[in-house]
This record gives C-alpha cells, sequence and structure tokens, in this order.
C-alpha cells in the first residue's frame, strides 16, 4: 500500500508518509536504567527510528541543543536534574513532543507530566509496542497541528522542506526549488494531510480527482513516480513517499 508523504504514497494496496526531511525520525531517549533504555532503543531502531540515548538531563539537553530530534522520551527520575524539569525546558524552549516514561505511575503524577508539558505519559512497567504506538500518535498530532495552522495559499516549513502552496513549489534542503504540476501537488497535498498513514490507490484517487469516473488507479503511480524523482535524493531508493506491499 502507499504510505502518505511528509509523513504518507501507493502500490498493489496503498502508500505511507515518511518523515519529510528524508530520513528516519530521530528520537532522544533519556533513560538511567540501562537495560530499559537497551530495551527501548533496540525496540525502536527495529522500527526504523534513529535513537540517540543518554542517562543524564544535562546531556539530552545539549544533545536536543545542538541535533533536531523529533521527539523526545524523558524517564522523571533522572541523576543529576528533577525530569519535570527537563520536560518543560523541551516543551518550552525547544518546541520538542515528549512522551513521559517513568515508574511514577500515580495520577496526579500523570497529572503534573502532561502539565509540565508532555504530549503522553506511559507509566512503567510498558508494553514496547504501546510505546511506539504512543509515539506515531503524538508525532501524527503535531503534523496534523501544523497543517491546521497554515495560512491559506501559505507556506509549511517542515524540518529543511518547504512547501509553497500557493506557487505550487516545494524548496528542497540544499535550497533548490522545483515547480509540481497540478496533478503532482495535488498527490502531495493529500498526503501531507494524511502523515503517517497508509492509502490506497483508490483512497489517493478520490482525494485528487473527487468523482471522476475516467481516473485510472495506475495513474497514482505514475504521479508517485514523478514526486519522487523531483523531490528524493536517491528516487531509486525512496524515504519521502515509500510503498507499502
Amino acid at each position: 500500500m502507499p504510505e502518505a508523504p511528509f509523513p504518507g504514497s501507493p502500490t498493489e494496496q496503498g502508500a505511507s508518509a515518511p518523515d519529510v526531511r528524508g530520513e528516519r525520525y530521530r528520537l532522544l531517549l533519556v533513560e538511567d536504567d540501562l537495560d530499559i533504555q537497551a530495551l527501548v532503543k533496540r525496540a525502536l531502531e527495529d522500527e526504523a527510528f534513529e535513537v540517540w540515548a543518554t542517562v543524564t538531563g544535562a546531556d539530552a539537553l545539549a544533545m536536543a541543543q545542538r541535533l533536531d530530534f523529533d521527539i523526545a522520551i524523558v524517564d522523571l527520575k533522572l541523576p543529576d536534574v528533577d525530569g519535570m524539569v527537563l520536560v518543560r525546558q523541551f516543551a518550552e524552549r525547544l518546541n520538542l513532543p515528549v512522551i513521559v516514561l517513568s515508574g511514577l505511575g500515580e495520577p496526579m503524577q500523570r497529572v503534573a507530566g502532561l502539565e509540565a508539558g508532555a504530549d503522553d505519559y506511559l507509566p512503567k512497567p510498558f508494553e514496547p509496542r504501546e510505546l511506539i504506538a504512543r509515539i506515531h500518535a503524538v508525532l501524527r498530532a503535531r503534523q496534523k497541528a501544523a497543517l491546521k495552522h497554515l495560512a491559506p495559499g501559505g507556506r509549511l516549513q517542515v524540518d529543511n522542506y518547504t512547501i509553497d502552496f500557493k506557487r505550487q513549489a516545494v524548496t528542497l534542503p540544499r535550497g533548490r526549488e522545483v515547480r509540481l504540476s497540478d496533478a503532482e501537488f495535488k498527490l502531495l497535498k493529500v498526503l501531507a494531510d494524511h502523515p503517517n498513514q497508509v492509502l490506497s490507490r483508490e483512497t489517493i484517487l478520490s482525494l485528487t480527482h473527487g468523482s471522476e469516473e475516467d481516473a485510472a488507479p495506475r495513474s497514482v503511480d505514475i504521479q508517485v513516480t514523478r514526486l519522487r524523482k523531483k523531490l528524493e535524493s536517491d528516487p531509486s531508493r525512496p524515504r519521502l513517499i515509500r510503498t507499502v506491499r
């Protein structure tokens, strides 16, 4: 199936949405229990996340200021700082999505974590698959919120890509601008509106062509190929618009 880009694309069944940077999602893991850190890191890397891990709040803050992370997972009981303080700094200073992963699972602790700026709170013990599902949910919510706040005819900045809705153009990370045809831009808009979702050919066709009966499902494949050639650094190994079979 196609996954939807910036993360959502198509195949026999559908297409899905990758990270608009053209890379894997970059995640910051702040956990002082090395066994749990290793467990989480392995589970996330199996899901194609790029994981940077540390045990201290000071290192985590320095890394977050130096690198561009998509989300942070923070344990509240750290050896050098109060985890709540770190959550607040990530949320307020860096606008970085945060999920708290903590052994402090009492209701008031959860409330405190959310009030500090966390997007979600998962108490230990936990199931790695649930953590991964929550990460994707937070990323989807952030991406949808960015689209909702986009002024009509304006621009959408996603990491190092800029989508200009008025001019039907995309500025690539190194500054080169590419213009898109009407059909290509309709497809891009549909995929951007459905981040991290797998969309079937039929769904994409319906959203791009409406009730037009003469639109052929294979036309979606053609537009996906053209978009990849214009946006991907290596169209033969696509990262922005991926196909899920």
